[in-house]
Protein backbone atom coordinates (compact mmCIF):
# COMPACT_ATOMS: atom_id res chain seq x y z
CA UNK A 1 0.00 0.00 0.00
CA UNK A 2 0.66 3.20 -0.59
CA UNK A 3 2.16 5.98 2.36
CA UNK A 4 1.11 9.52 1.86
CA UNK A 5 3.66 12.10 4.54
CA UNK A 6 3.08 15.73 4.59
CA UNK A 7 3.98 18.79 6.95
CA UNK A 8 2.26 22.12 7.12
CA UNK A 9 3.21 25.26 9.61
CA UNK A 10 0.56 27.85 10.12
CA UNK A 11 -0.94 29.82 7.10
CA UNK A 12 -1.61 32.79 9.04
CA UNK A 13 1.22 33.99 12.14
CA UNK A 14 1.38 36.81 14.71
CA UNK A 15 3.42 40.04 15.50
CA UNK A 16 4.69 40.23 18.65
CA UNK A 17 2.97 43.31 18.73
CA UNK A 18 -0.64 42.77 17.50
CA UNK A 19 -3.95 42.61 19.45
CA UNK A 20 -7.22 40.86 18.46
CA UNK A 21 -9.55 41.88 21.30
CA UNK A 22 -11.55 39.25 22.24
CA UNK A 23 -14.53 38.90 25.17
CA UNK A 24 -15.74 36.13 27.59
CA UNK A 25 -12.88 35.22 29.82
CA UNK A 26 -13.52 32.89 31.94
CA UNK A 27 -12.41 34.10 35.45
CA UNK A 28 -10.69 31.39 38.59
CA UNK A 29 -9.64 31.32 41.89
CA UNK A 30 -6.90 29.81 43.88
CA UNK A 31 -6.88 29.44 47.34
CA UNK A 32 -5.20 27.60 50.32
CA UNK A 33 -6.38 26.08 53.01
CA UNK A 34 -4.92 26.43 56.65
CA UNK A 35 -5.63 24.10 58.93
CA UNK A 36 -6.82 25.38 62.95
CA UNK A 37 -5.80 23.69 65.70
CA UNK A 38 -5.74 24.73 69.83
CA UNK A 39 -3.44 24.22 72.50
CA UNK A 40 0.16 24.13 70.85
CA UNK A 41 2.98 22.94 72.66
CA UNK A 42 6.09 24.71 71.70
CA UNK A 43 7.25 22.65 69.49
CA UNK A 44 3.92 22.76 67.67
CA UNK A 45 3.78 26.18 67.47
CA UNK A 46 7.31 26.26 66.01
CA UNK A 47 5.86 23.90 62.68
CA UNK A 48 2.64 25.82 62.48
CA UNK A 49 4.49 29.11 62.12
CA UNK A 50 6.40 27.21 59.48
CA UNK A 51 3.52 25.62 57.80
CA UNK A 52 2.20 29.43 57.49
CA UNK A 53 5.30 30.89 55.77
CA UNK A 54 5.17 27.70 53.13
CA UNK A 55 1.43 28.41 52.66
CA UNK A 56 1.77 31.99 52.61
CA UNK A 57 4.59 31.26 50.05
CA UNK A 58 2.37 28.57 47.69
CA UNK A 59 -0.58 31.04 48.00
CA UNK A 60 1.86 34.26 47.03
CA UNK A 61 2.66 31.57 44.24
CA UNK A 62 -0.83 30.69 43.29
CA UNK A 63 -1.86 34.14 42.86
CA UNK A 64 1.01 34.59 40.21
CA UNK A 65 -0.60 32.23 38.34
CA UNK A 66 -3.46 33.67 37.50
CA UNK A 67 -3.43 33.42 33.67
CA UNK A 68 -7.23 34.77 33.56
CA UNK A 69 -5.66 38.65 34.98
CA UNK A 70 -2.51 38.59 32.45
CA UNK A 71 -2.80 42.22 31.83
CA UNK A 72 -1.03 42.21 28.15
CA UNK A 73 -3.48 39.76 26.90
CA UNK A 74 -5.63 43.32 26.87
CA UNK A 75 -8.94 40.50 26.76
CA UNK A 76 -7.80 37.92 24.63
CA UNK A 77 -8.66 34.82 25.78
CA UNK A 78 -5.69 32.87 27.94
CA UNK A 79 -4.75 29.26 26.77
CA UNK A 80 -4.17 28.60 30.87
CA UNK A 81 -7.48 30.17 31.97
CA UNK A 82 -9.78 29.04 29.03
CA UNK A 83 -8.48 25.21 29.49
CA UNK A 84 -7.72 24.05 32.84
CA UNK A 85 -5.67 21.12 32.31
CA UNK A 86 -3.32 19.70 29.43
CA UNK A 87 -6.34 16.64 28.92
CA UNK A 88 -6.57 16.14 25.28
CA UNK A 89 -9.74 17.63 23.93
CA UNK A 90 -12.61 14.93 22.81
CA UNK A 91 -11.80 15.86 19.01
CA UNK A 92 -7.96 14.20 19.68
CA UNK A 93 -9.24 10.62 18.63
CA UNK A 94 -7.36 8.03 18.51
CA UNK A 95 -4.70 9.45 20.93
CA UNK A 96 -1.42 8.09 20.73
CA UNK A 97 0.92 9.86 22.98
CA UNK A 98 0.90 13.92 24.62
CA UNK A 99 3.59 15.96 25.18
CA UNK A 100 7.20 15.59 24.22
CA UNK A 101 9.49 12.75 25.58
CA UNK A 102 12.70 14.11 27.27
CA UNK A 103 14.83 12.95 24.13
CA UNK A 104 12.18 15.06 22.06
CA UNK A 105 12.66 18.40 24.22
CA UNK A 106 16.35 18.05 24.40
CA UNK A 107 16.52 17.54 20.29
CA UNK A 108 13.96 20.72 19.53
CA UNK A 109 15.93 22.82 21.94
CA UNK A 110 19.31 21.78 20.47
CA UNK A 111 18.28 21.99 17.00
CA UNK A 112 16.78 25.61 18.29
CA UNK A 113 20.64 26.55 19.48
CA UNK A 114 21.94 25.00 16.32
CA UNK A 115 20.53 27.13 13.64
CA UNK A 116 20.20 30.14 15.99
CA UNK A 117 24.02 29.46 16.33
CA UNK A 118 24.66 28.74 12.43
CA UNK A 119 23.09 32.27 11.76
CA UNK A 120 25.10 33.96 14.48
CA UNK A 121 28.31 32.57 13.01
CA UNK A 122 27.60 34.16 9.53
CA UNK A 123 26.98 30.74 8.14
CA UNK A 124 23.28 30.84 6.30
CA UNK A 125 23.77 31.99 2.84
CA UNK A 126 20.99 31.46 1.57
CA UNK A 127 17.52 34.67 1.39
CA UNK A 128 15.77 36.17 -0.95
CA UNK A 129 18.37 37.90 -1.47
CA UNK A 130 20.95 36.16 0.77
CA UNK A 131 23.35 35.58 2.65
CA UNK A 132 22.12 36.36 6.08
CA UNK A 133 24.72 38.63 8.16
CA UNK A 134 26.10 37.64 11.09
CA UNK A 135 24.67 38.22 14.57
CA UNK A 136 26.80 39.80 17.47
CA UNK A 137 23.86 39.54 20.47
CA UNK A 138 22.05 35.75 19.17
CA UNK A 139 21.15 34.46 23.07
CA UNK A 140 21.49 31.13 23.96
CA UNK A 141 18.10 29.74 24.57
CA UNK A 142 17.15 27.26 27.58
CA UNK A 143 14.35 25.28 28.44
CA UNK A 144 11.15 26.73 30.52
CA UNK A 145 8.40 24.60 31.79
CA UNK A 146 5.64 27.12 32.05
CA UNK A 147 6.26 27.71 28.63
CA UNK A 148 5.97 23.79 27.84
CA UNK A 149 2.94 23.70 30.15
CA UNK A 150 0.86 25.93 27.94
CA UNK A 151 2.01 25.18 24.79
CA UNK A 152 0.74 21.26 25.82
CA UNK A 153 -2.37 22.90 27.22
CA UNK A 154 -2.90 24.10 23.55
CA UNK A 155 -2.06 21.23 21.67
CA UNK A 156 -3.72 19.10 23.32
CA UNK A 157 -6.81 20.63 22.15
CA UNK A 158 -5.91 19.47 18.57
CA UNK A 159 -6.84 23.02 16.87
CA UNK A 160 -4.34 23.37 14.35
CA UNK A 161 -4.15 27.34 14.96
CA UNK A 162 -2.55 30.01 17.04
CA UNK A 163 -4.28 30.52 20.49
CA UNK A 164 -5.34 33.59 21.28
CA UNK A 165 -2.63 34.87 24.01
CA UNK A 166 0.10 33.27 25.67
CA UNK A 167 1.69 35.57 27.91
CA UNK A 168 3.38 35.23 31.04
CA UNK A 169 4.02 37.39 33.83
CA UNK A 170 7.48 37.72 32.76
CA UNK A 171 6.95 38.45 29.44
CA UNK A 172 4.87 38.54 26.20
CA UNK A 173 5.29 35.08 25.00
CA UNK A 174 5.29 34.25 20.63
CA UNK A 175 4.74 30.73 19.06
CA UNK A 176 5.40 28.92 16.15
CA UNK A 177 3.18 25.93 15.20
CA UNK A 178 3.09 22.71 12.87
CA UNK A 179 1.84 19.19 12.32
CA UNK A 180 2.92 16.90 10.11
CA UNK A 181 0.52 13.94 8.70
CA UNK A 182 0.93 10.21 8.03
CA UNK A 183 -0.67 7.02 6.78
CA UNK A 184 2.47 5.24 7.87
CA UNK A 185 3.87 4.92 11.34
CA UNK A 186 3.42 7.59 13.39
CA UNK A 187 7.08 7.44 14.12
CA UNK A 188 8.42 8.80 11.39
CA UNK A 189 6.71 11.91 11.88
CA UNK A 190 10.23 13.15 13.22
CA UNK A 191 9.88 16.83 15.70
CA UNK A 192 13.22 17.54 13.91
CA UNK A 193 11.55 18.07 10.27
CA UNK A 194 8.77 20.27 11.88
CA UNK A 195 11.47 22.30 13.23
CA UNK A 196 13.04 22.81 10.00
CA UNK A 197 10.52 23.57 8.37
CA UNK A 198 10.38 26.70 10.25
CA UNK A 199 13.62 27.70 9.81
CA UNK A 200 13.88 26.70 6.01
CA UNK A 201 11.86 29.89 5.47
CA UNK A 202 14.73 31.52 5.37
CA UNK A 203 15.20 30.56 1.63
CA UNK A 204 12.86 33.64 1.27
CA UNK A 205 13.82 36.15 3.41
CA UNK A 206 15.54 39.43 2.85
CA UNK A 207 18.39 40.01 4.56
CA UNK A 208 18.01 43.74 4.70
CA UNK A 209 15.38 43.18 6.71
CA UNK A 210 17.24 41.75 9.71
CA UNK A 211 17.91 45.68 11.15
CA UNK A 212 13.87 46.23 11.17
CA UNK A 213 11.61 43.42 11.03
CA UNK A 214 8.54 44.12 8.27
CA UNK A 215 5.74 41.31 8.48
CA UNK A 216 5.59 37.83 8.94
CA UNK A 217 5.56 37.60 4.89
CA UNK A 218 8.67 38.31 2.79
CA UNK A 219 8.85 38.58 -0.55
CA UNK A 220 6.68 37.51 -3.02
CA UNK A 221 4.52 36.83 -0.06
CA UNK A 222 5.91 33.69 1.58
CA UNK A 223 6.03 33.02 5.08
CA UNK A 224 8.81 34.01 7.28
CA UNK A 225 8.08 34.57 10.27
CA UNK A 226 8.58 31.27 11.69
CA UNK A 227 11.94 31.86 10.62
CA UNK A 228 12.32 35.24 12.63
CA UNK A 229 11.12 34.03 15.29
CA UNK A 230 13.01 30.78 15.77
CA UNK A 231 16.35 33.36 14.79
CA UNK A 232 15.16 36.47 17.18
CA UNK A 233 18.29 37.87 19.07
CA UNK A 234 16.26 38.76 22.60
CA UNK A 235 14.32 35.61 22.46
CA UNK A 236 15.63 33.08 25.45
CA UNK A 237 13.30 31.06 26.65
CA UNK A 238 11.62 27.97 25.19
CA UNK A 239 9.11 25.71 25.66
CA UNK A 240 6.71 23.26 23.92
CA UNK A 241 3.71 20.87 23.59
CA UNK A 242 2.52 17.98 21.13
CA UNK A 243 -0.03 15.87 20.57
CA UNK A 244 0.17 12.37 18.33
CA UNK A 245 -3.14 10.69 17.03
CA UNK A 246 -5.25 9.67 14.34
CA UNK A 247 -8.41 11.48 13.04
CA UNK A 248 -9.56 8.40 11.23
CA UNK A 249 -7.50 8.73 8.22
CA UNK A 250 -4.22 9.98 9.29
CA UNK A 251 -1.90 9.73 12.09
CA UNK A 252 -1.05 13.46 12.84
CA UNK A 253 1.72 15.30 14.95
CA UNK A 254 0.92 18.57 16.47
CA UNK A 255 3.82 20.88 17.85
CA UNK A 256 3.38 24.28 19.73
CA UNK A 257 6.29 25.98 20.43
CA UNK A 258 6.34 29.05 22.40
CA UNK A 259 8.91 31.86 23.18
CA UNK A 260 9.88 34.18 25.26
CA UNK A 261 10.09 37.08 25.39
CA UNK A 262 8.45 36.88 22.02
CA UNK A 263 10.14 38.16 18.66
CA UNK A 264 8.48 39.73 15.67
CA UNK A 265 7.93 42.92 16.71
CA UNK A 266 7.18 45.35 14.18
CA UNK A 267 10.46 47.84 13.62
CA UNK A 268 12.40 46.10 16.02
CA UNK A 269 15.61 44.60 14.47
CA UNK A 270 15.46 40.65 14.61
CA UNK A 271 19.22 40.33 15.64
CA UNK A 272 22.02 43.11 15.54
CA UNK A 273 24.74 42.50 13.02
CA UNK A 274 27.12 44.95 14.52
Amino acid sequence: PLTYMHTYKCSSCEFGNQSSILQGVVQSSLFCVIPKHHNYSGVMAARIVVLFALLAVLCGLCSAQNYCNIKTCRGRPHTACRFRSALPASRCTGLQQTGLTAEEKQKVLNLHNELRQRVARGQEHRGSPGPQPAATNMAHLTWDNELEKIAQTWASQCNFAHDTCRDVERFNVGQNIAYGDTTGDISTLDVDRLVKNWYEEVKDYDHNQVARFGAVRGNGGKQIGHYTQLVWADTTKLGCGAIKYNDGMFNKFFLVCNYGPSGNWIGEPVYQTR
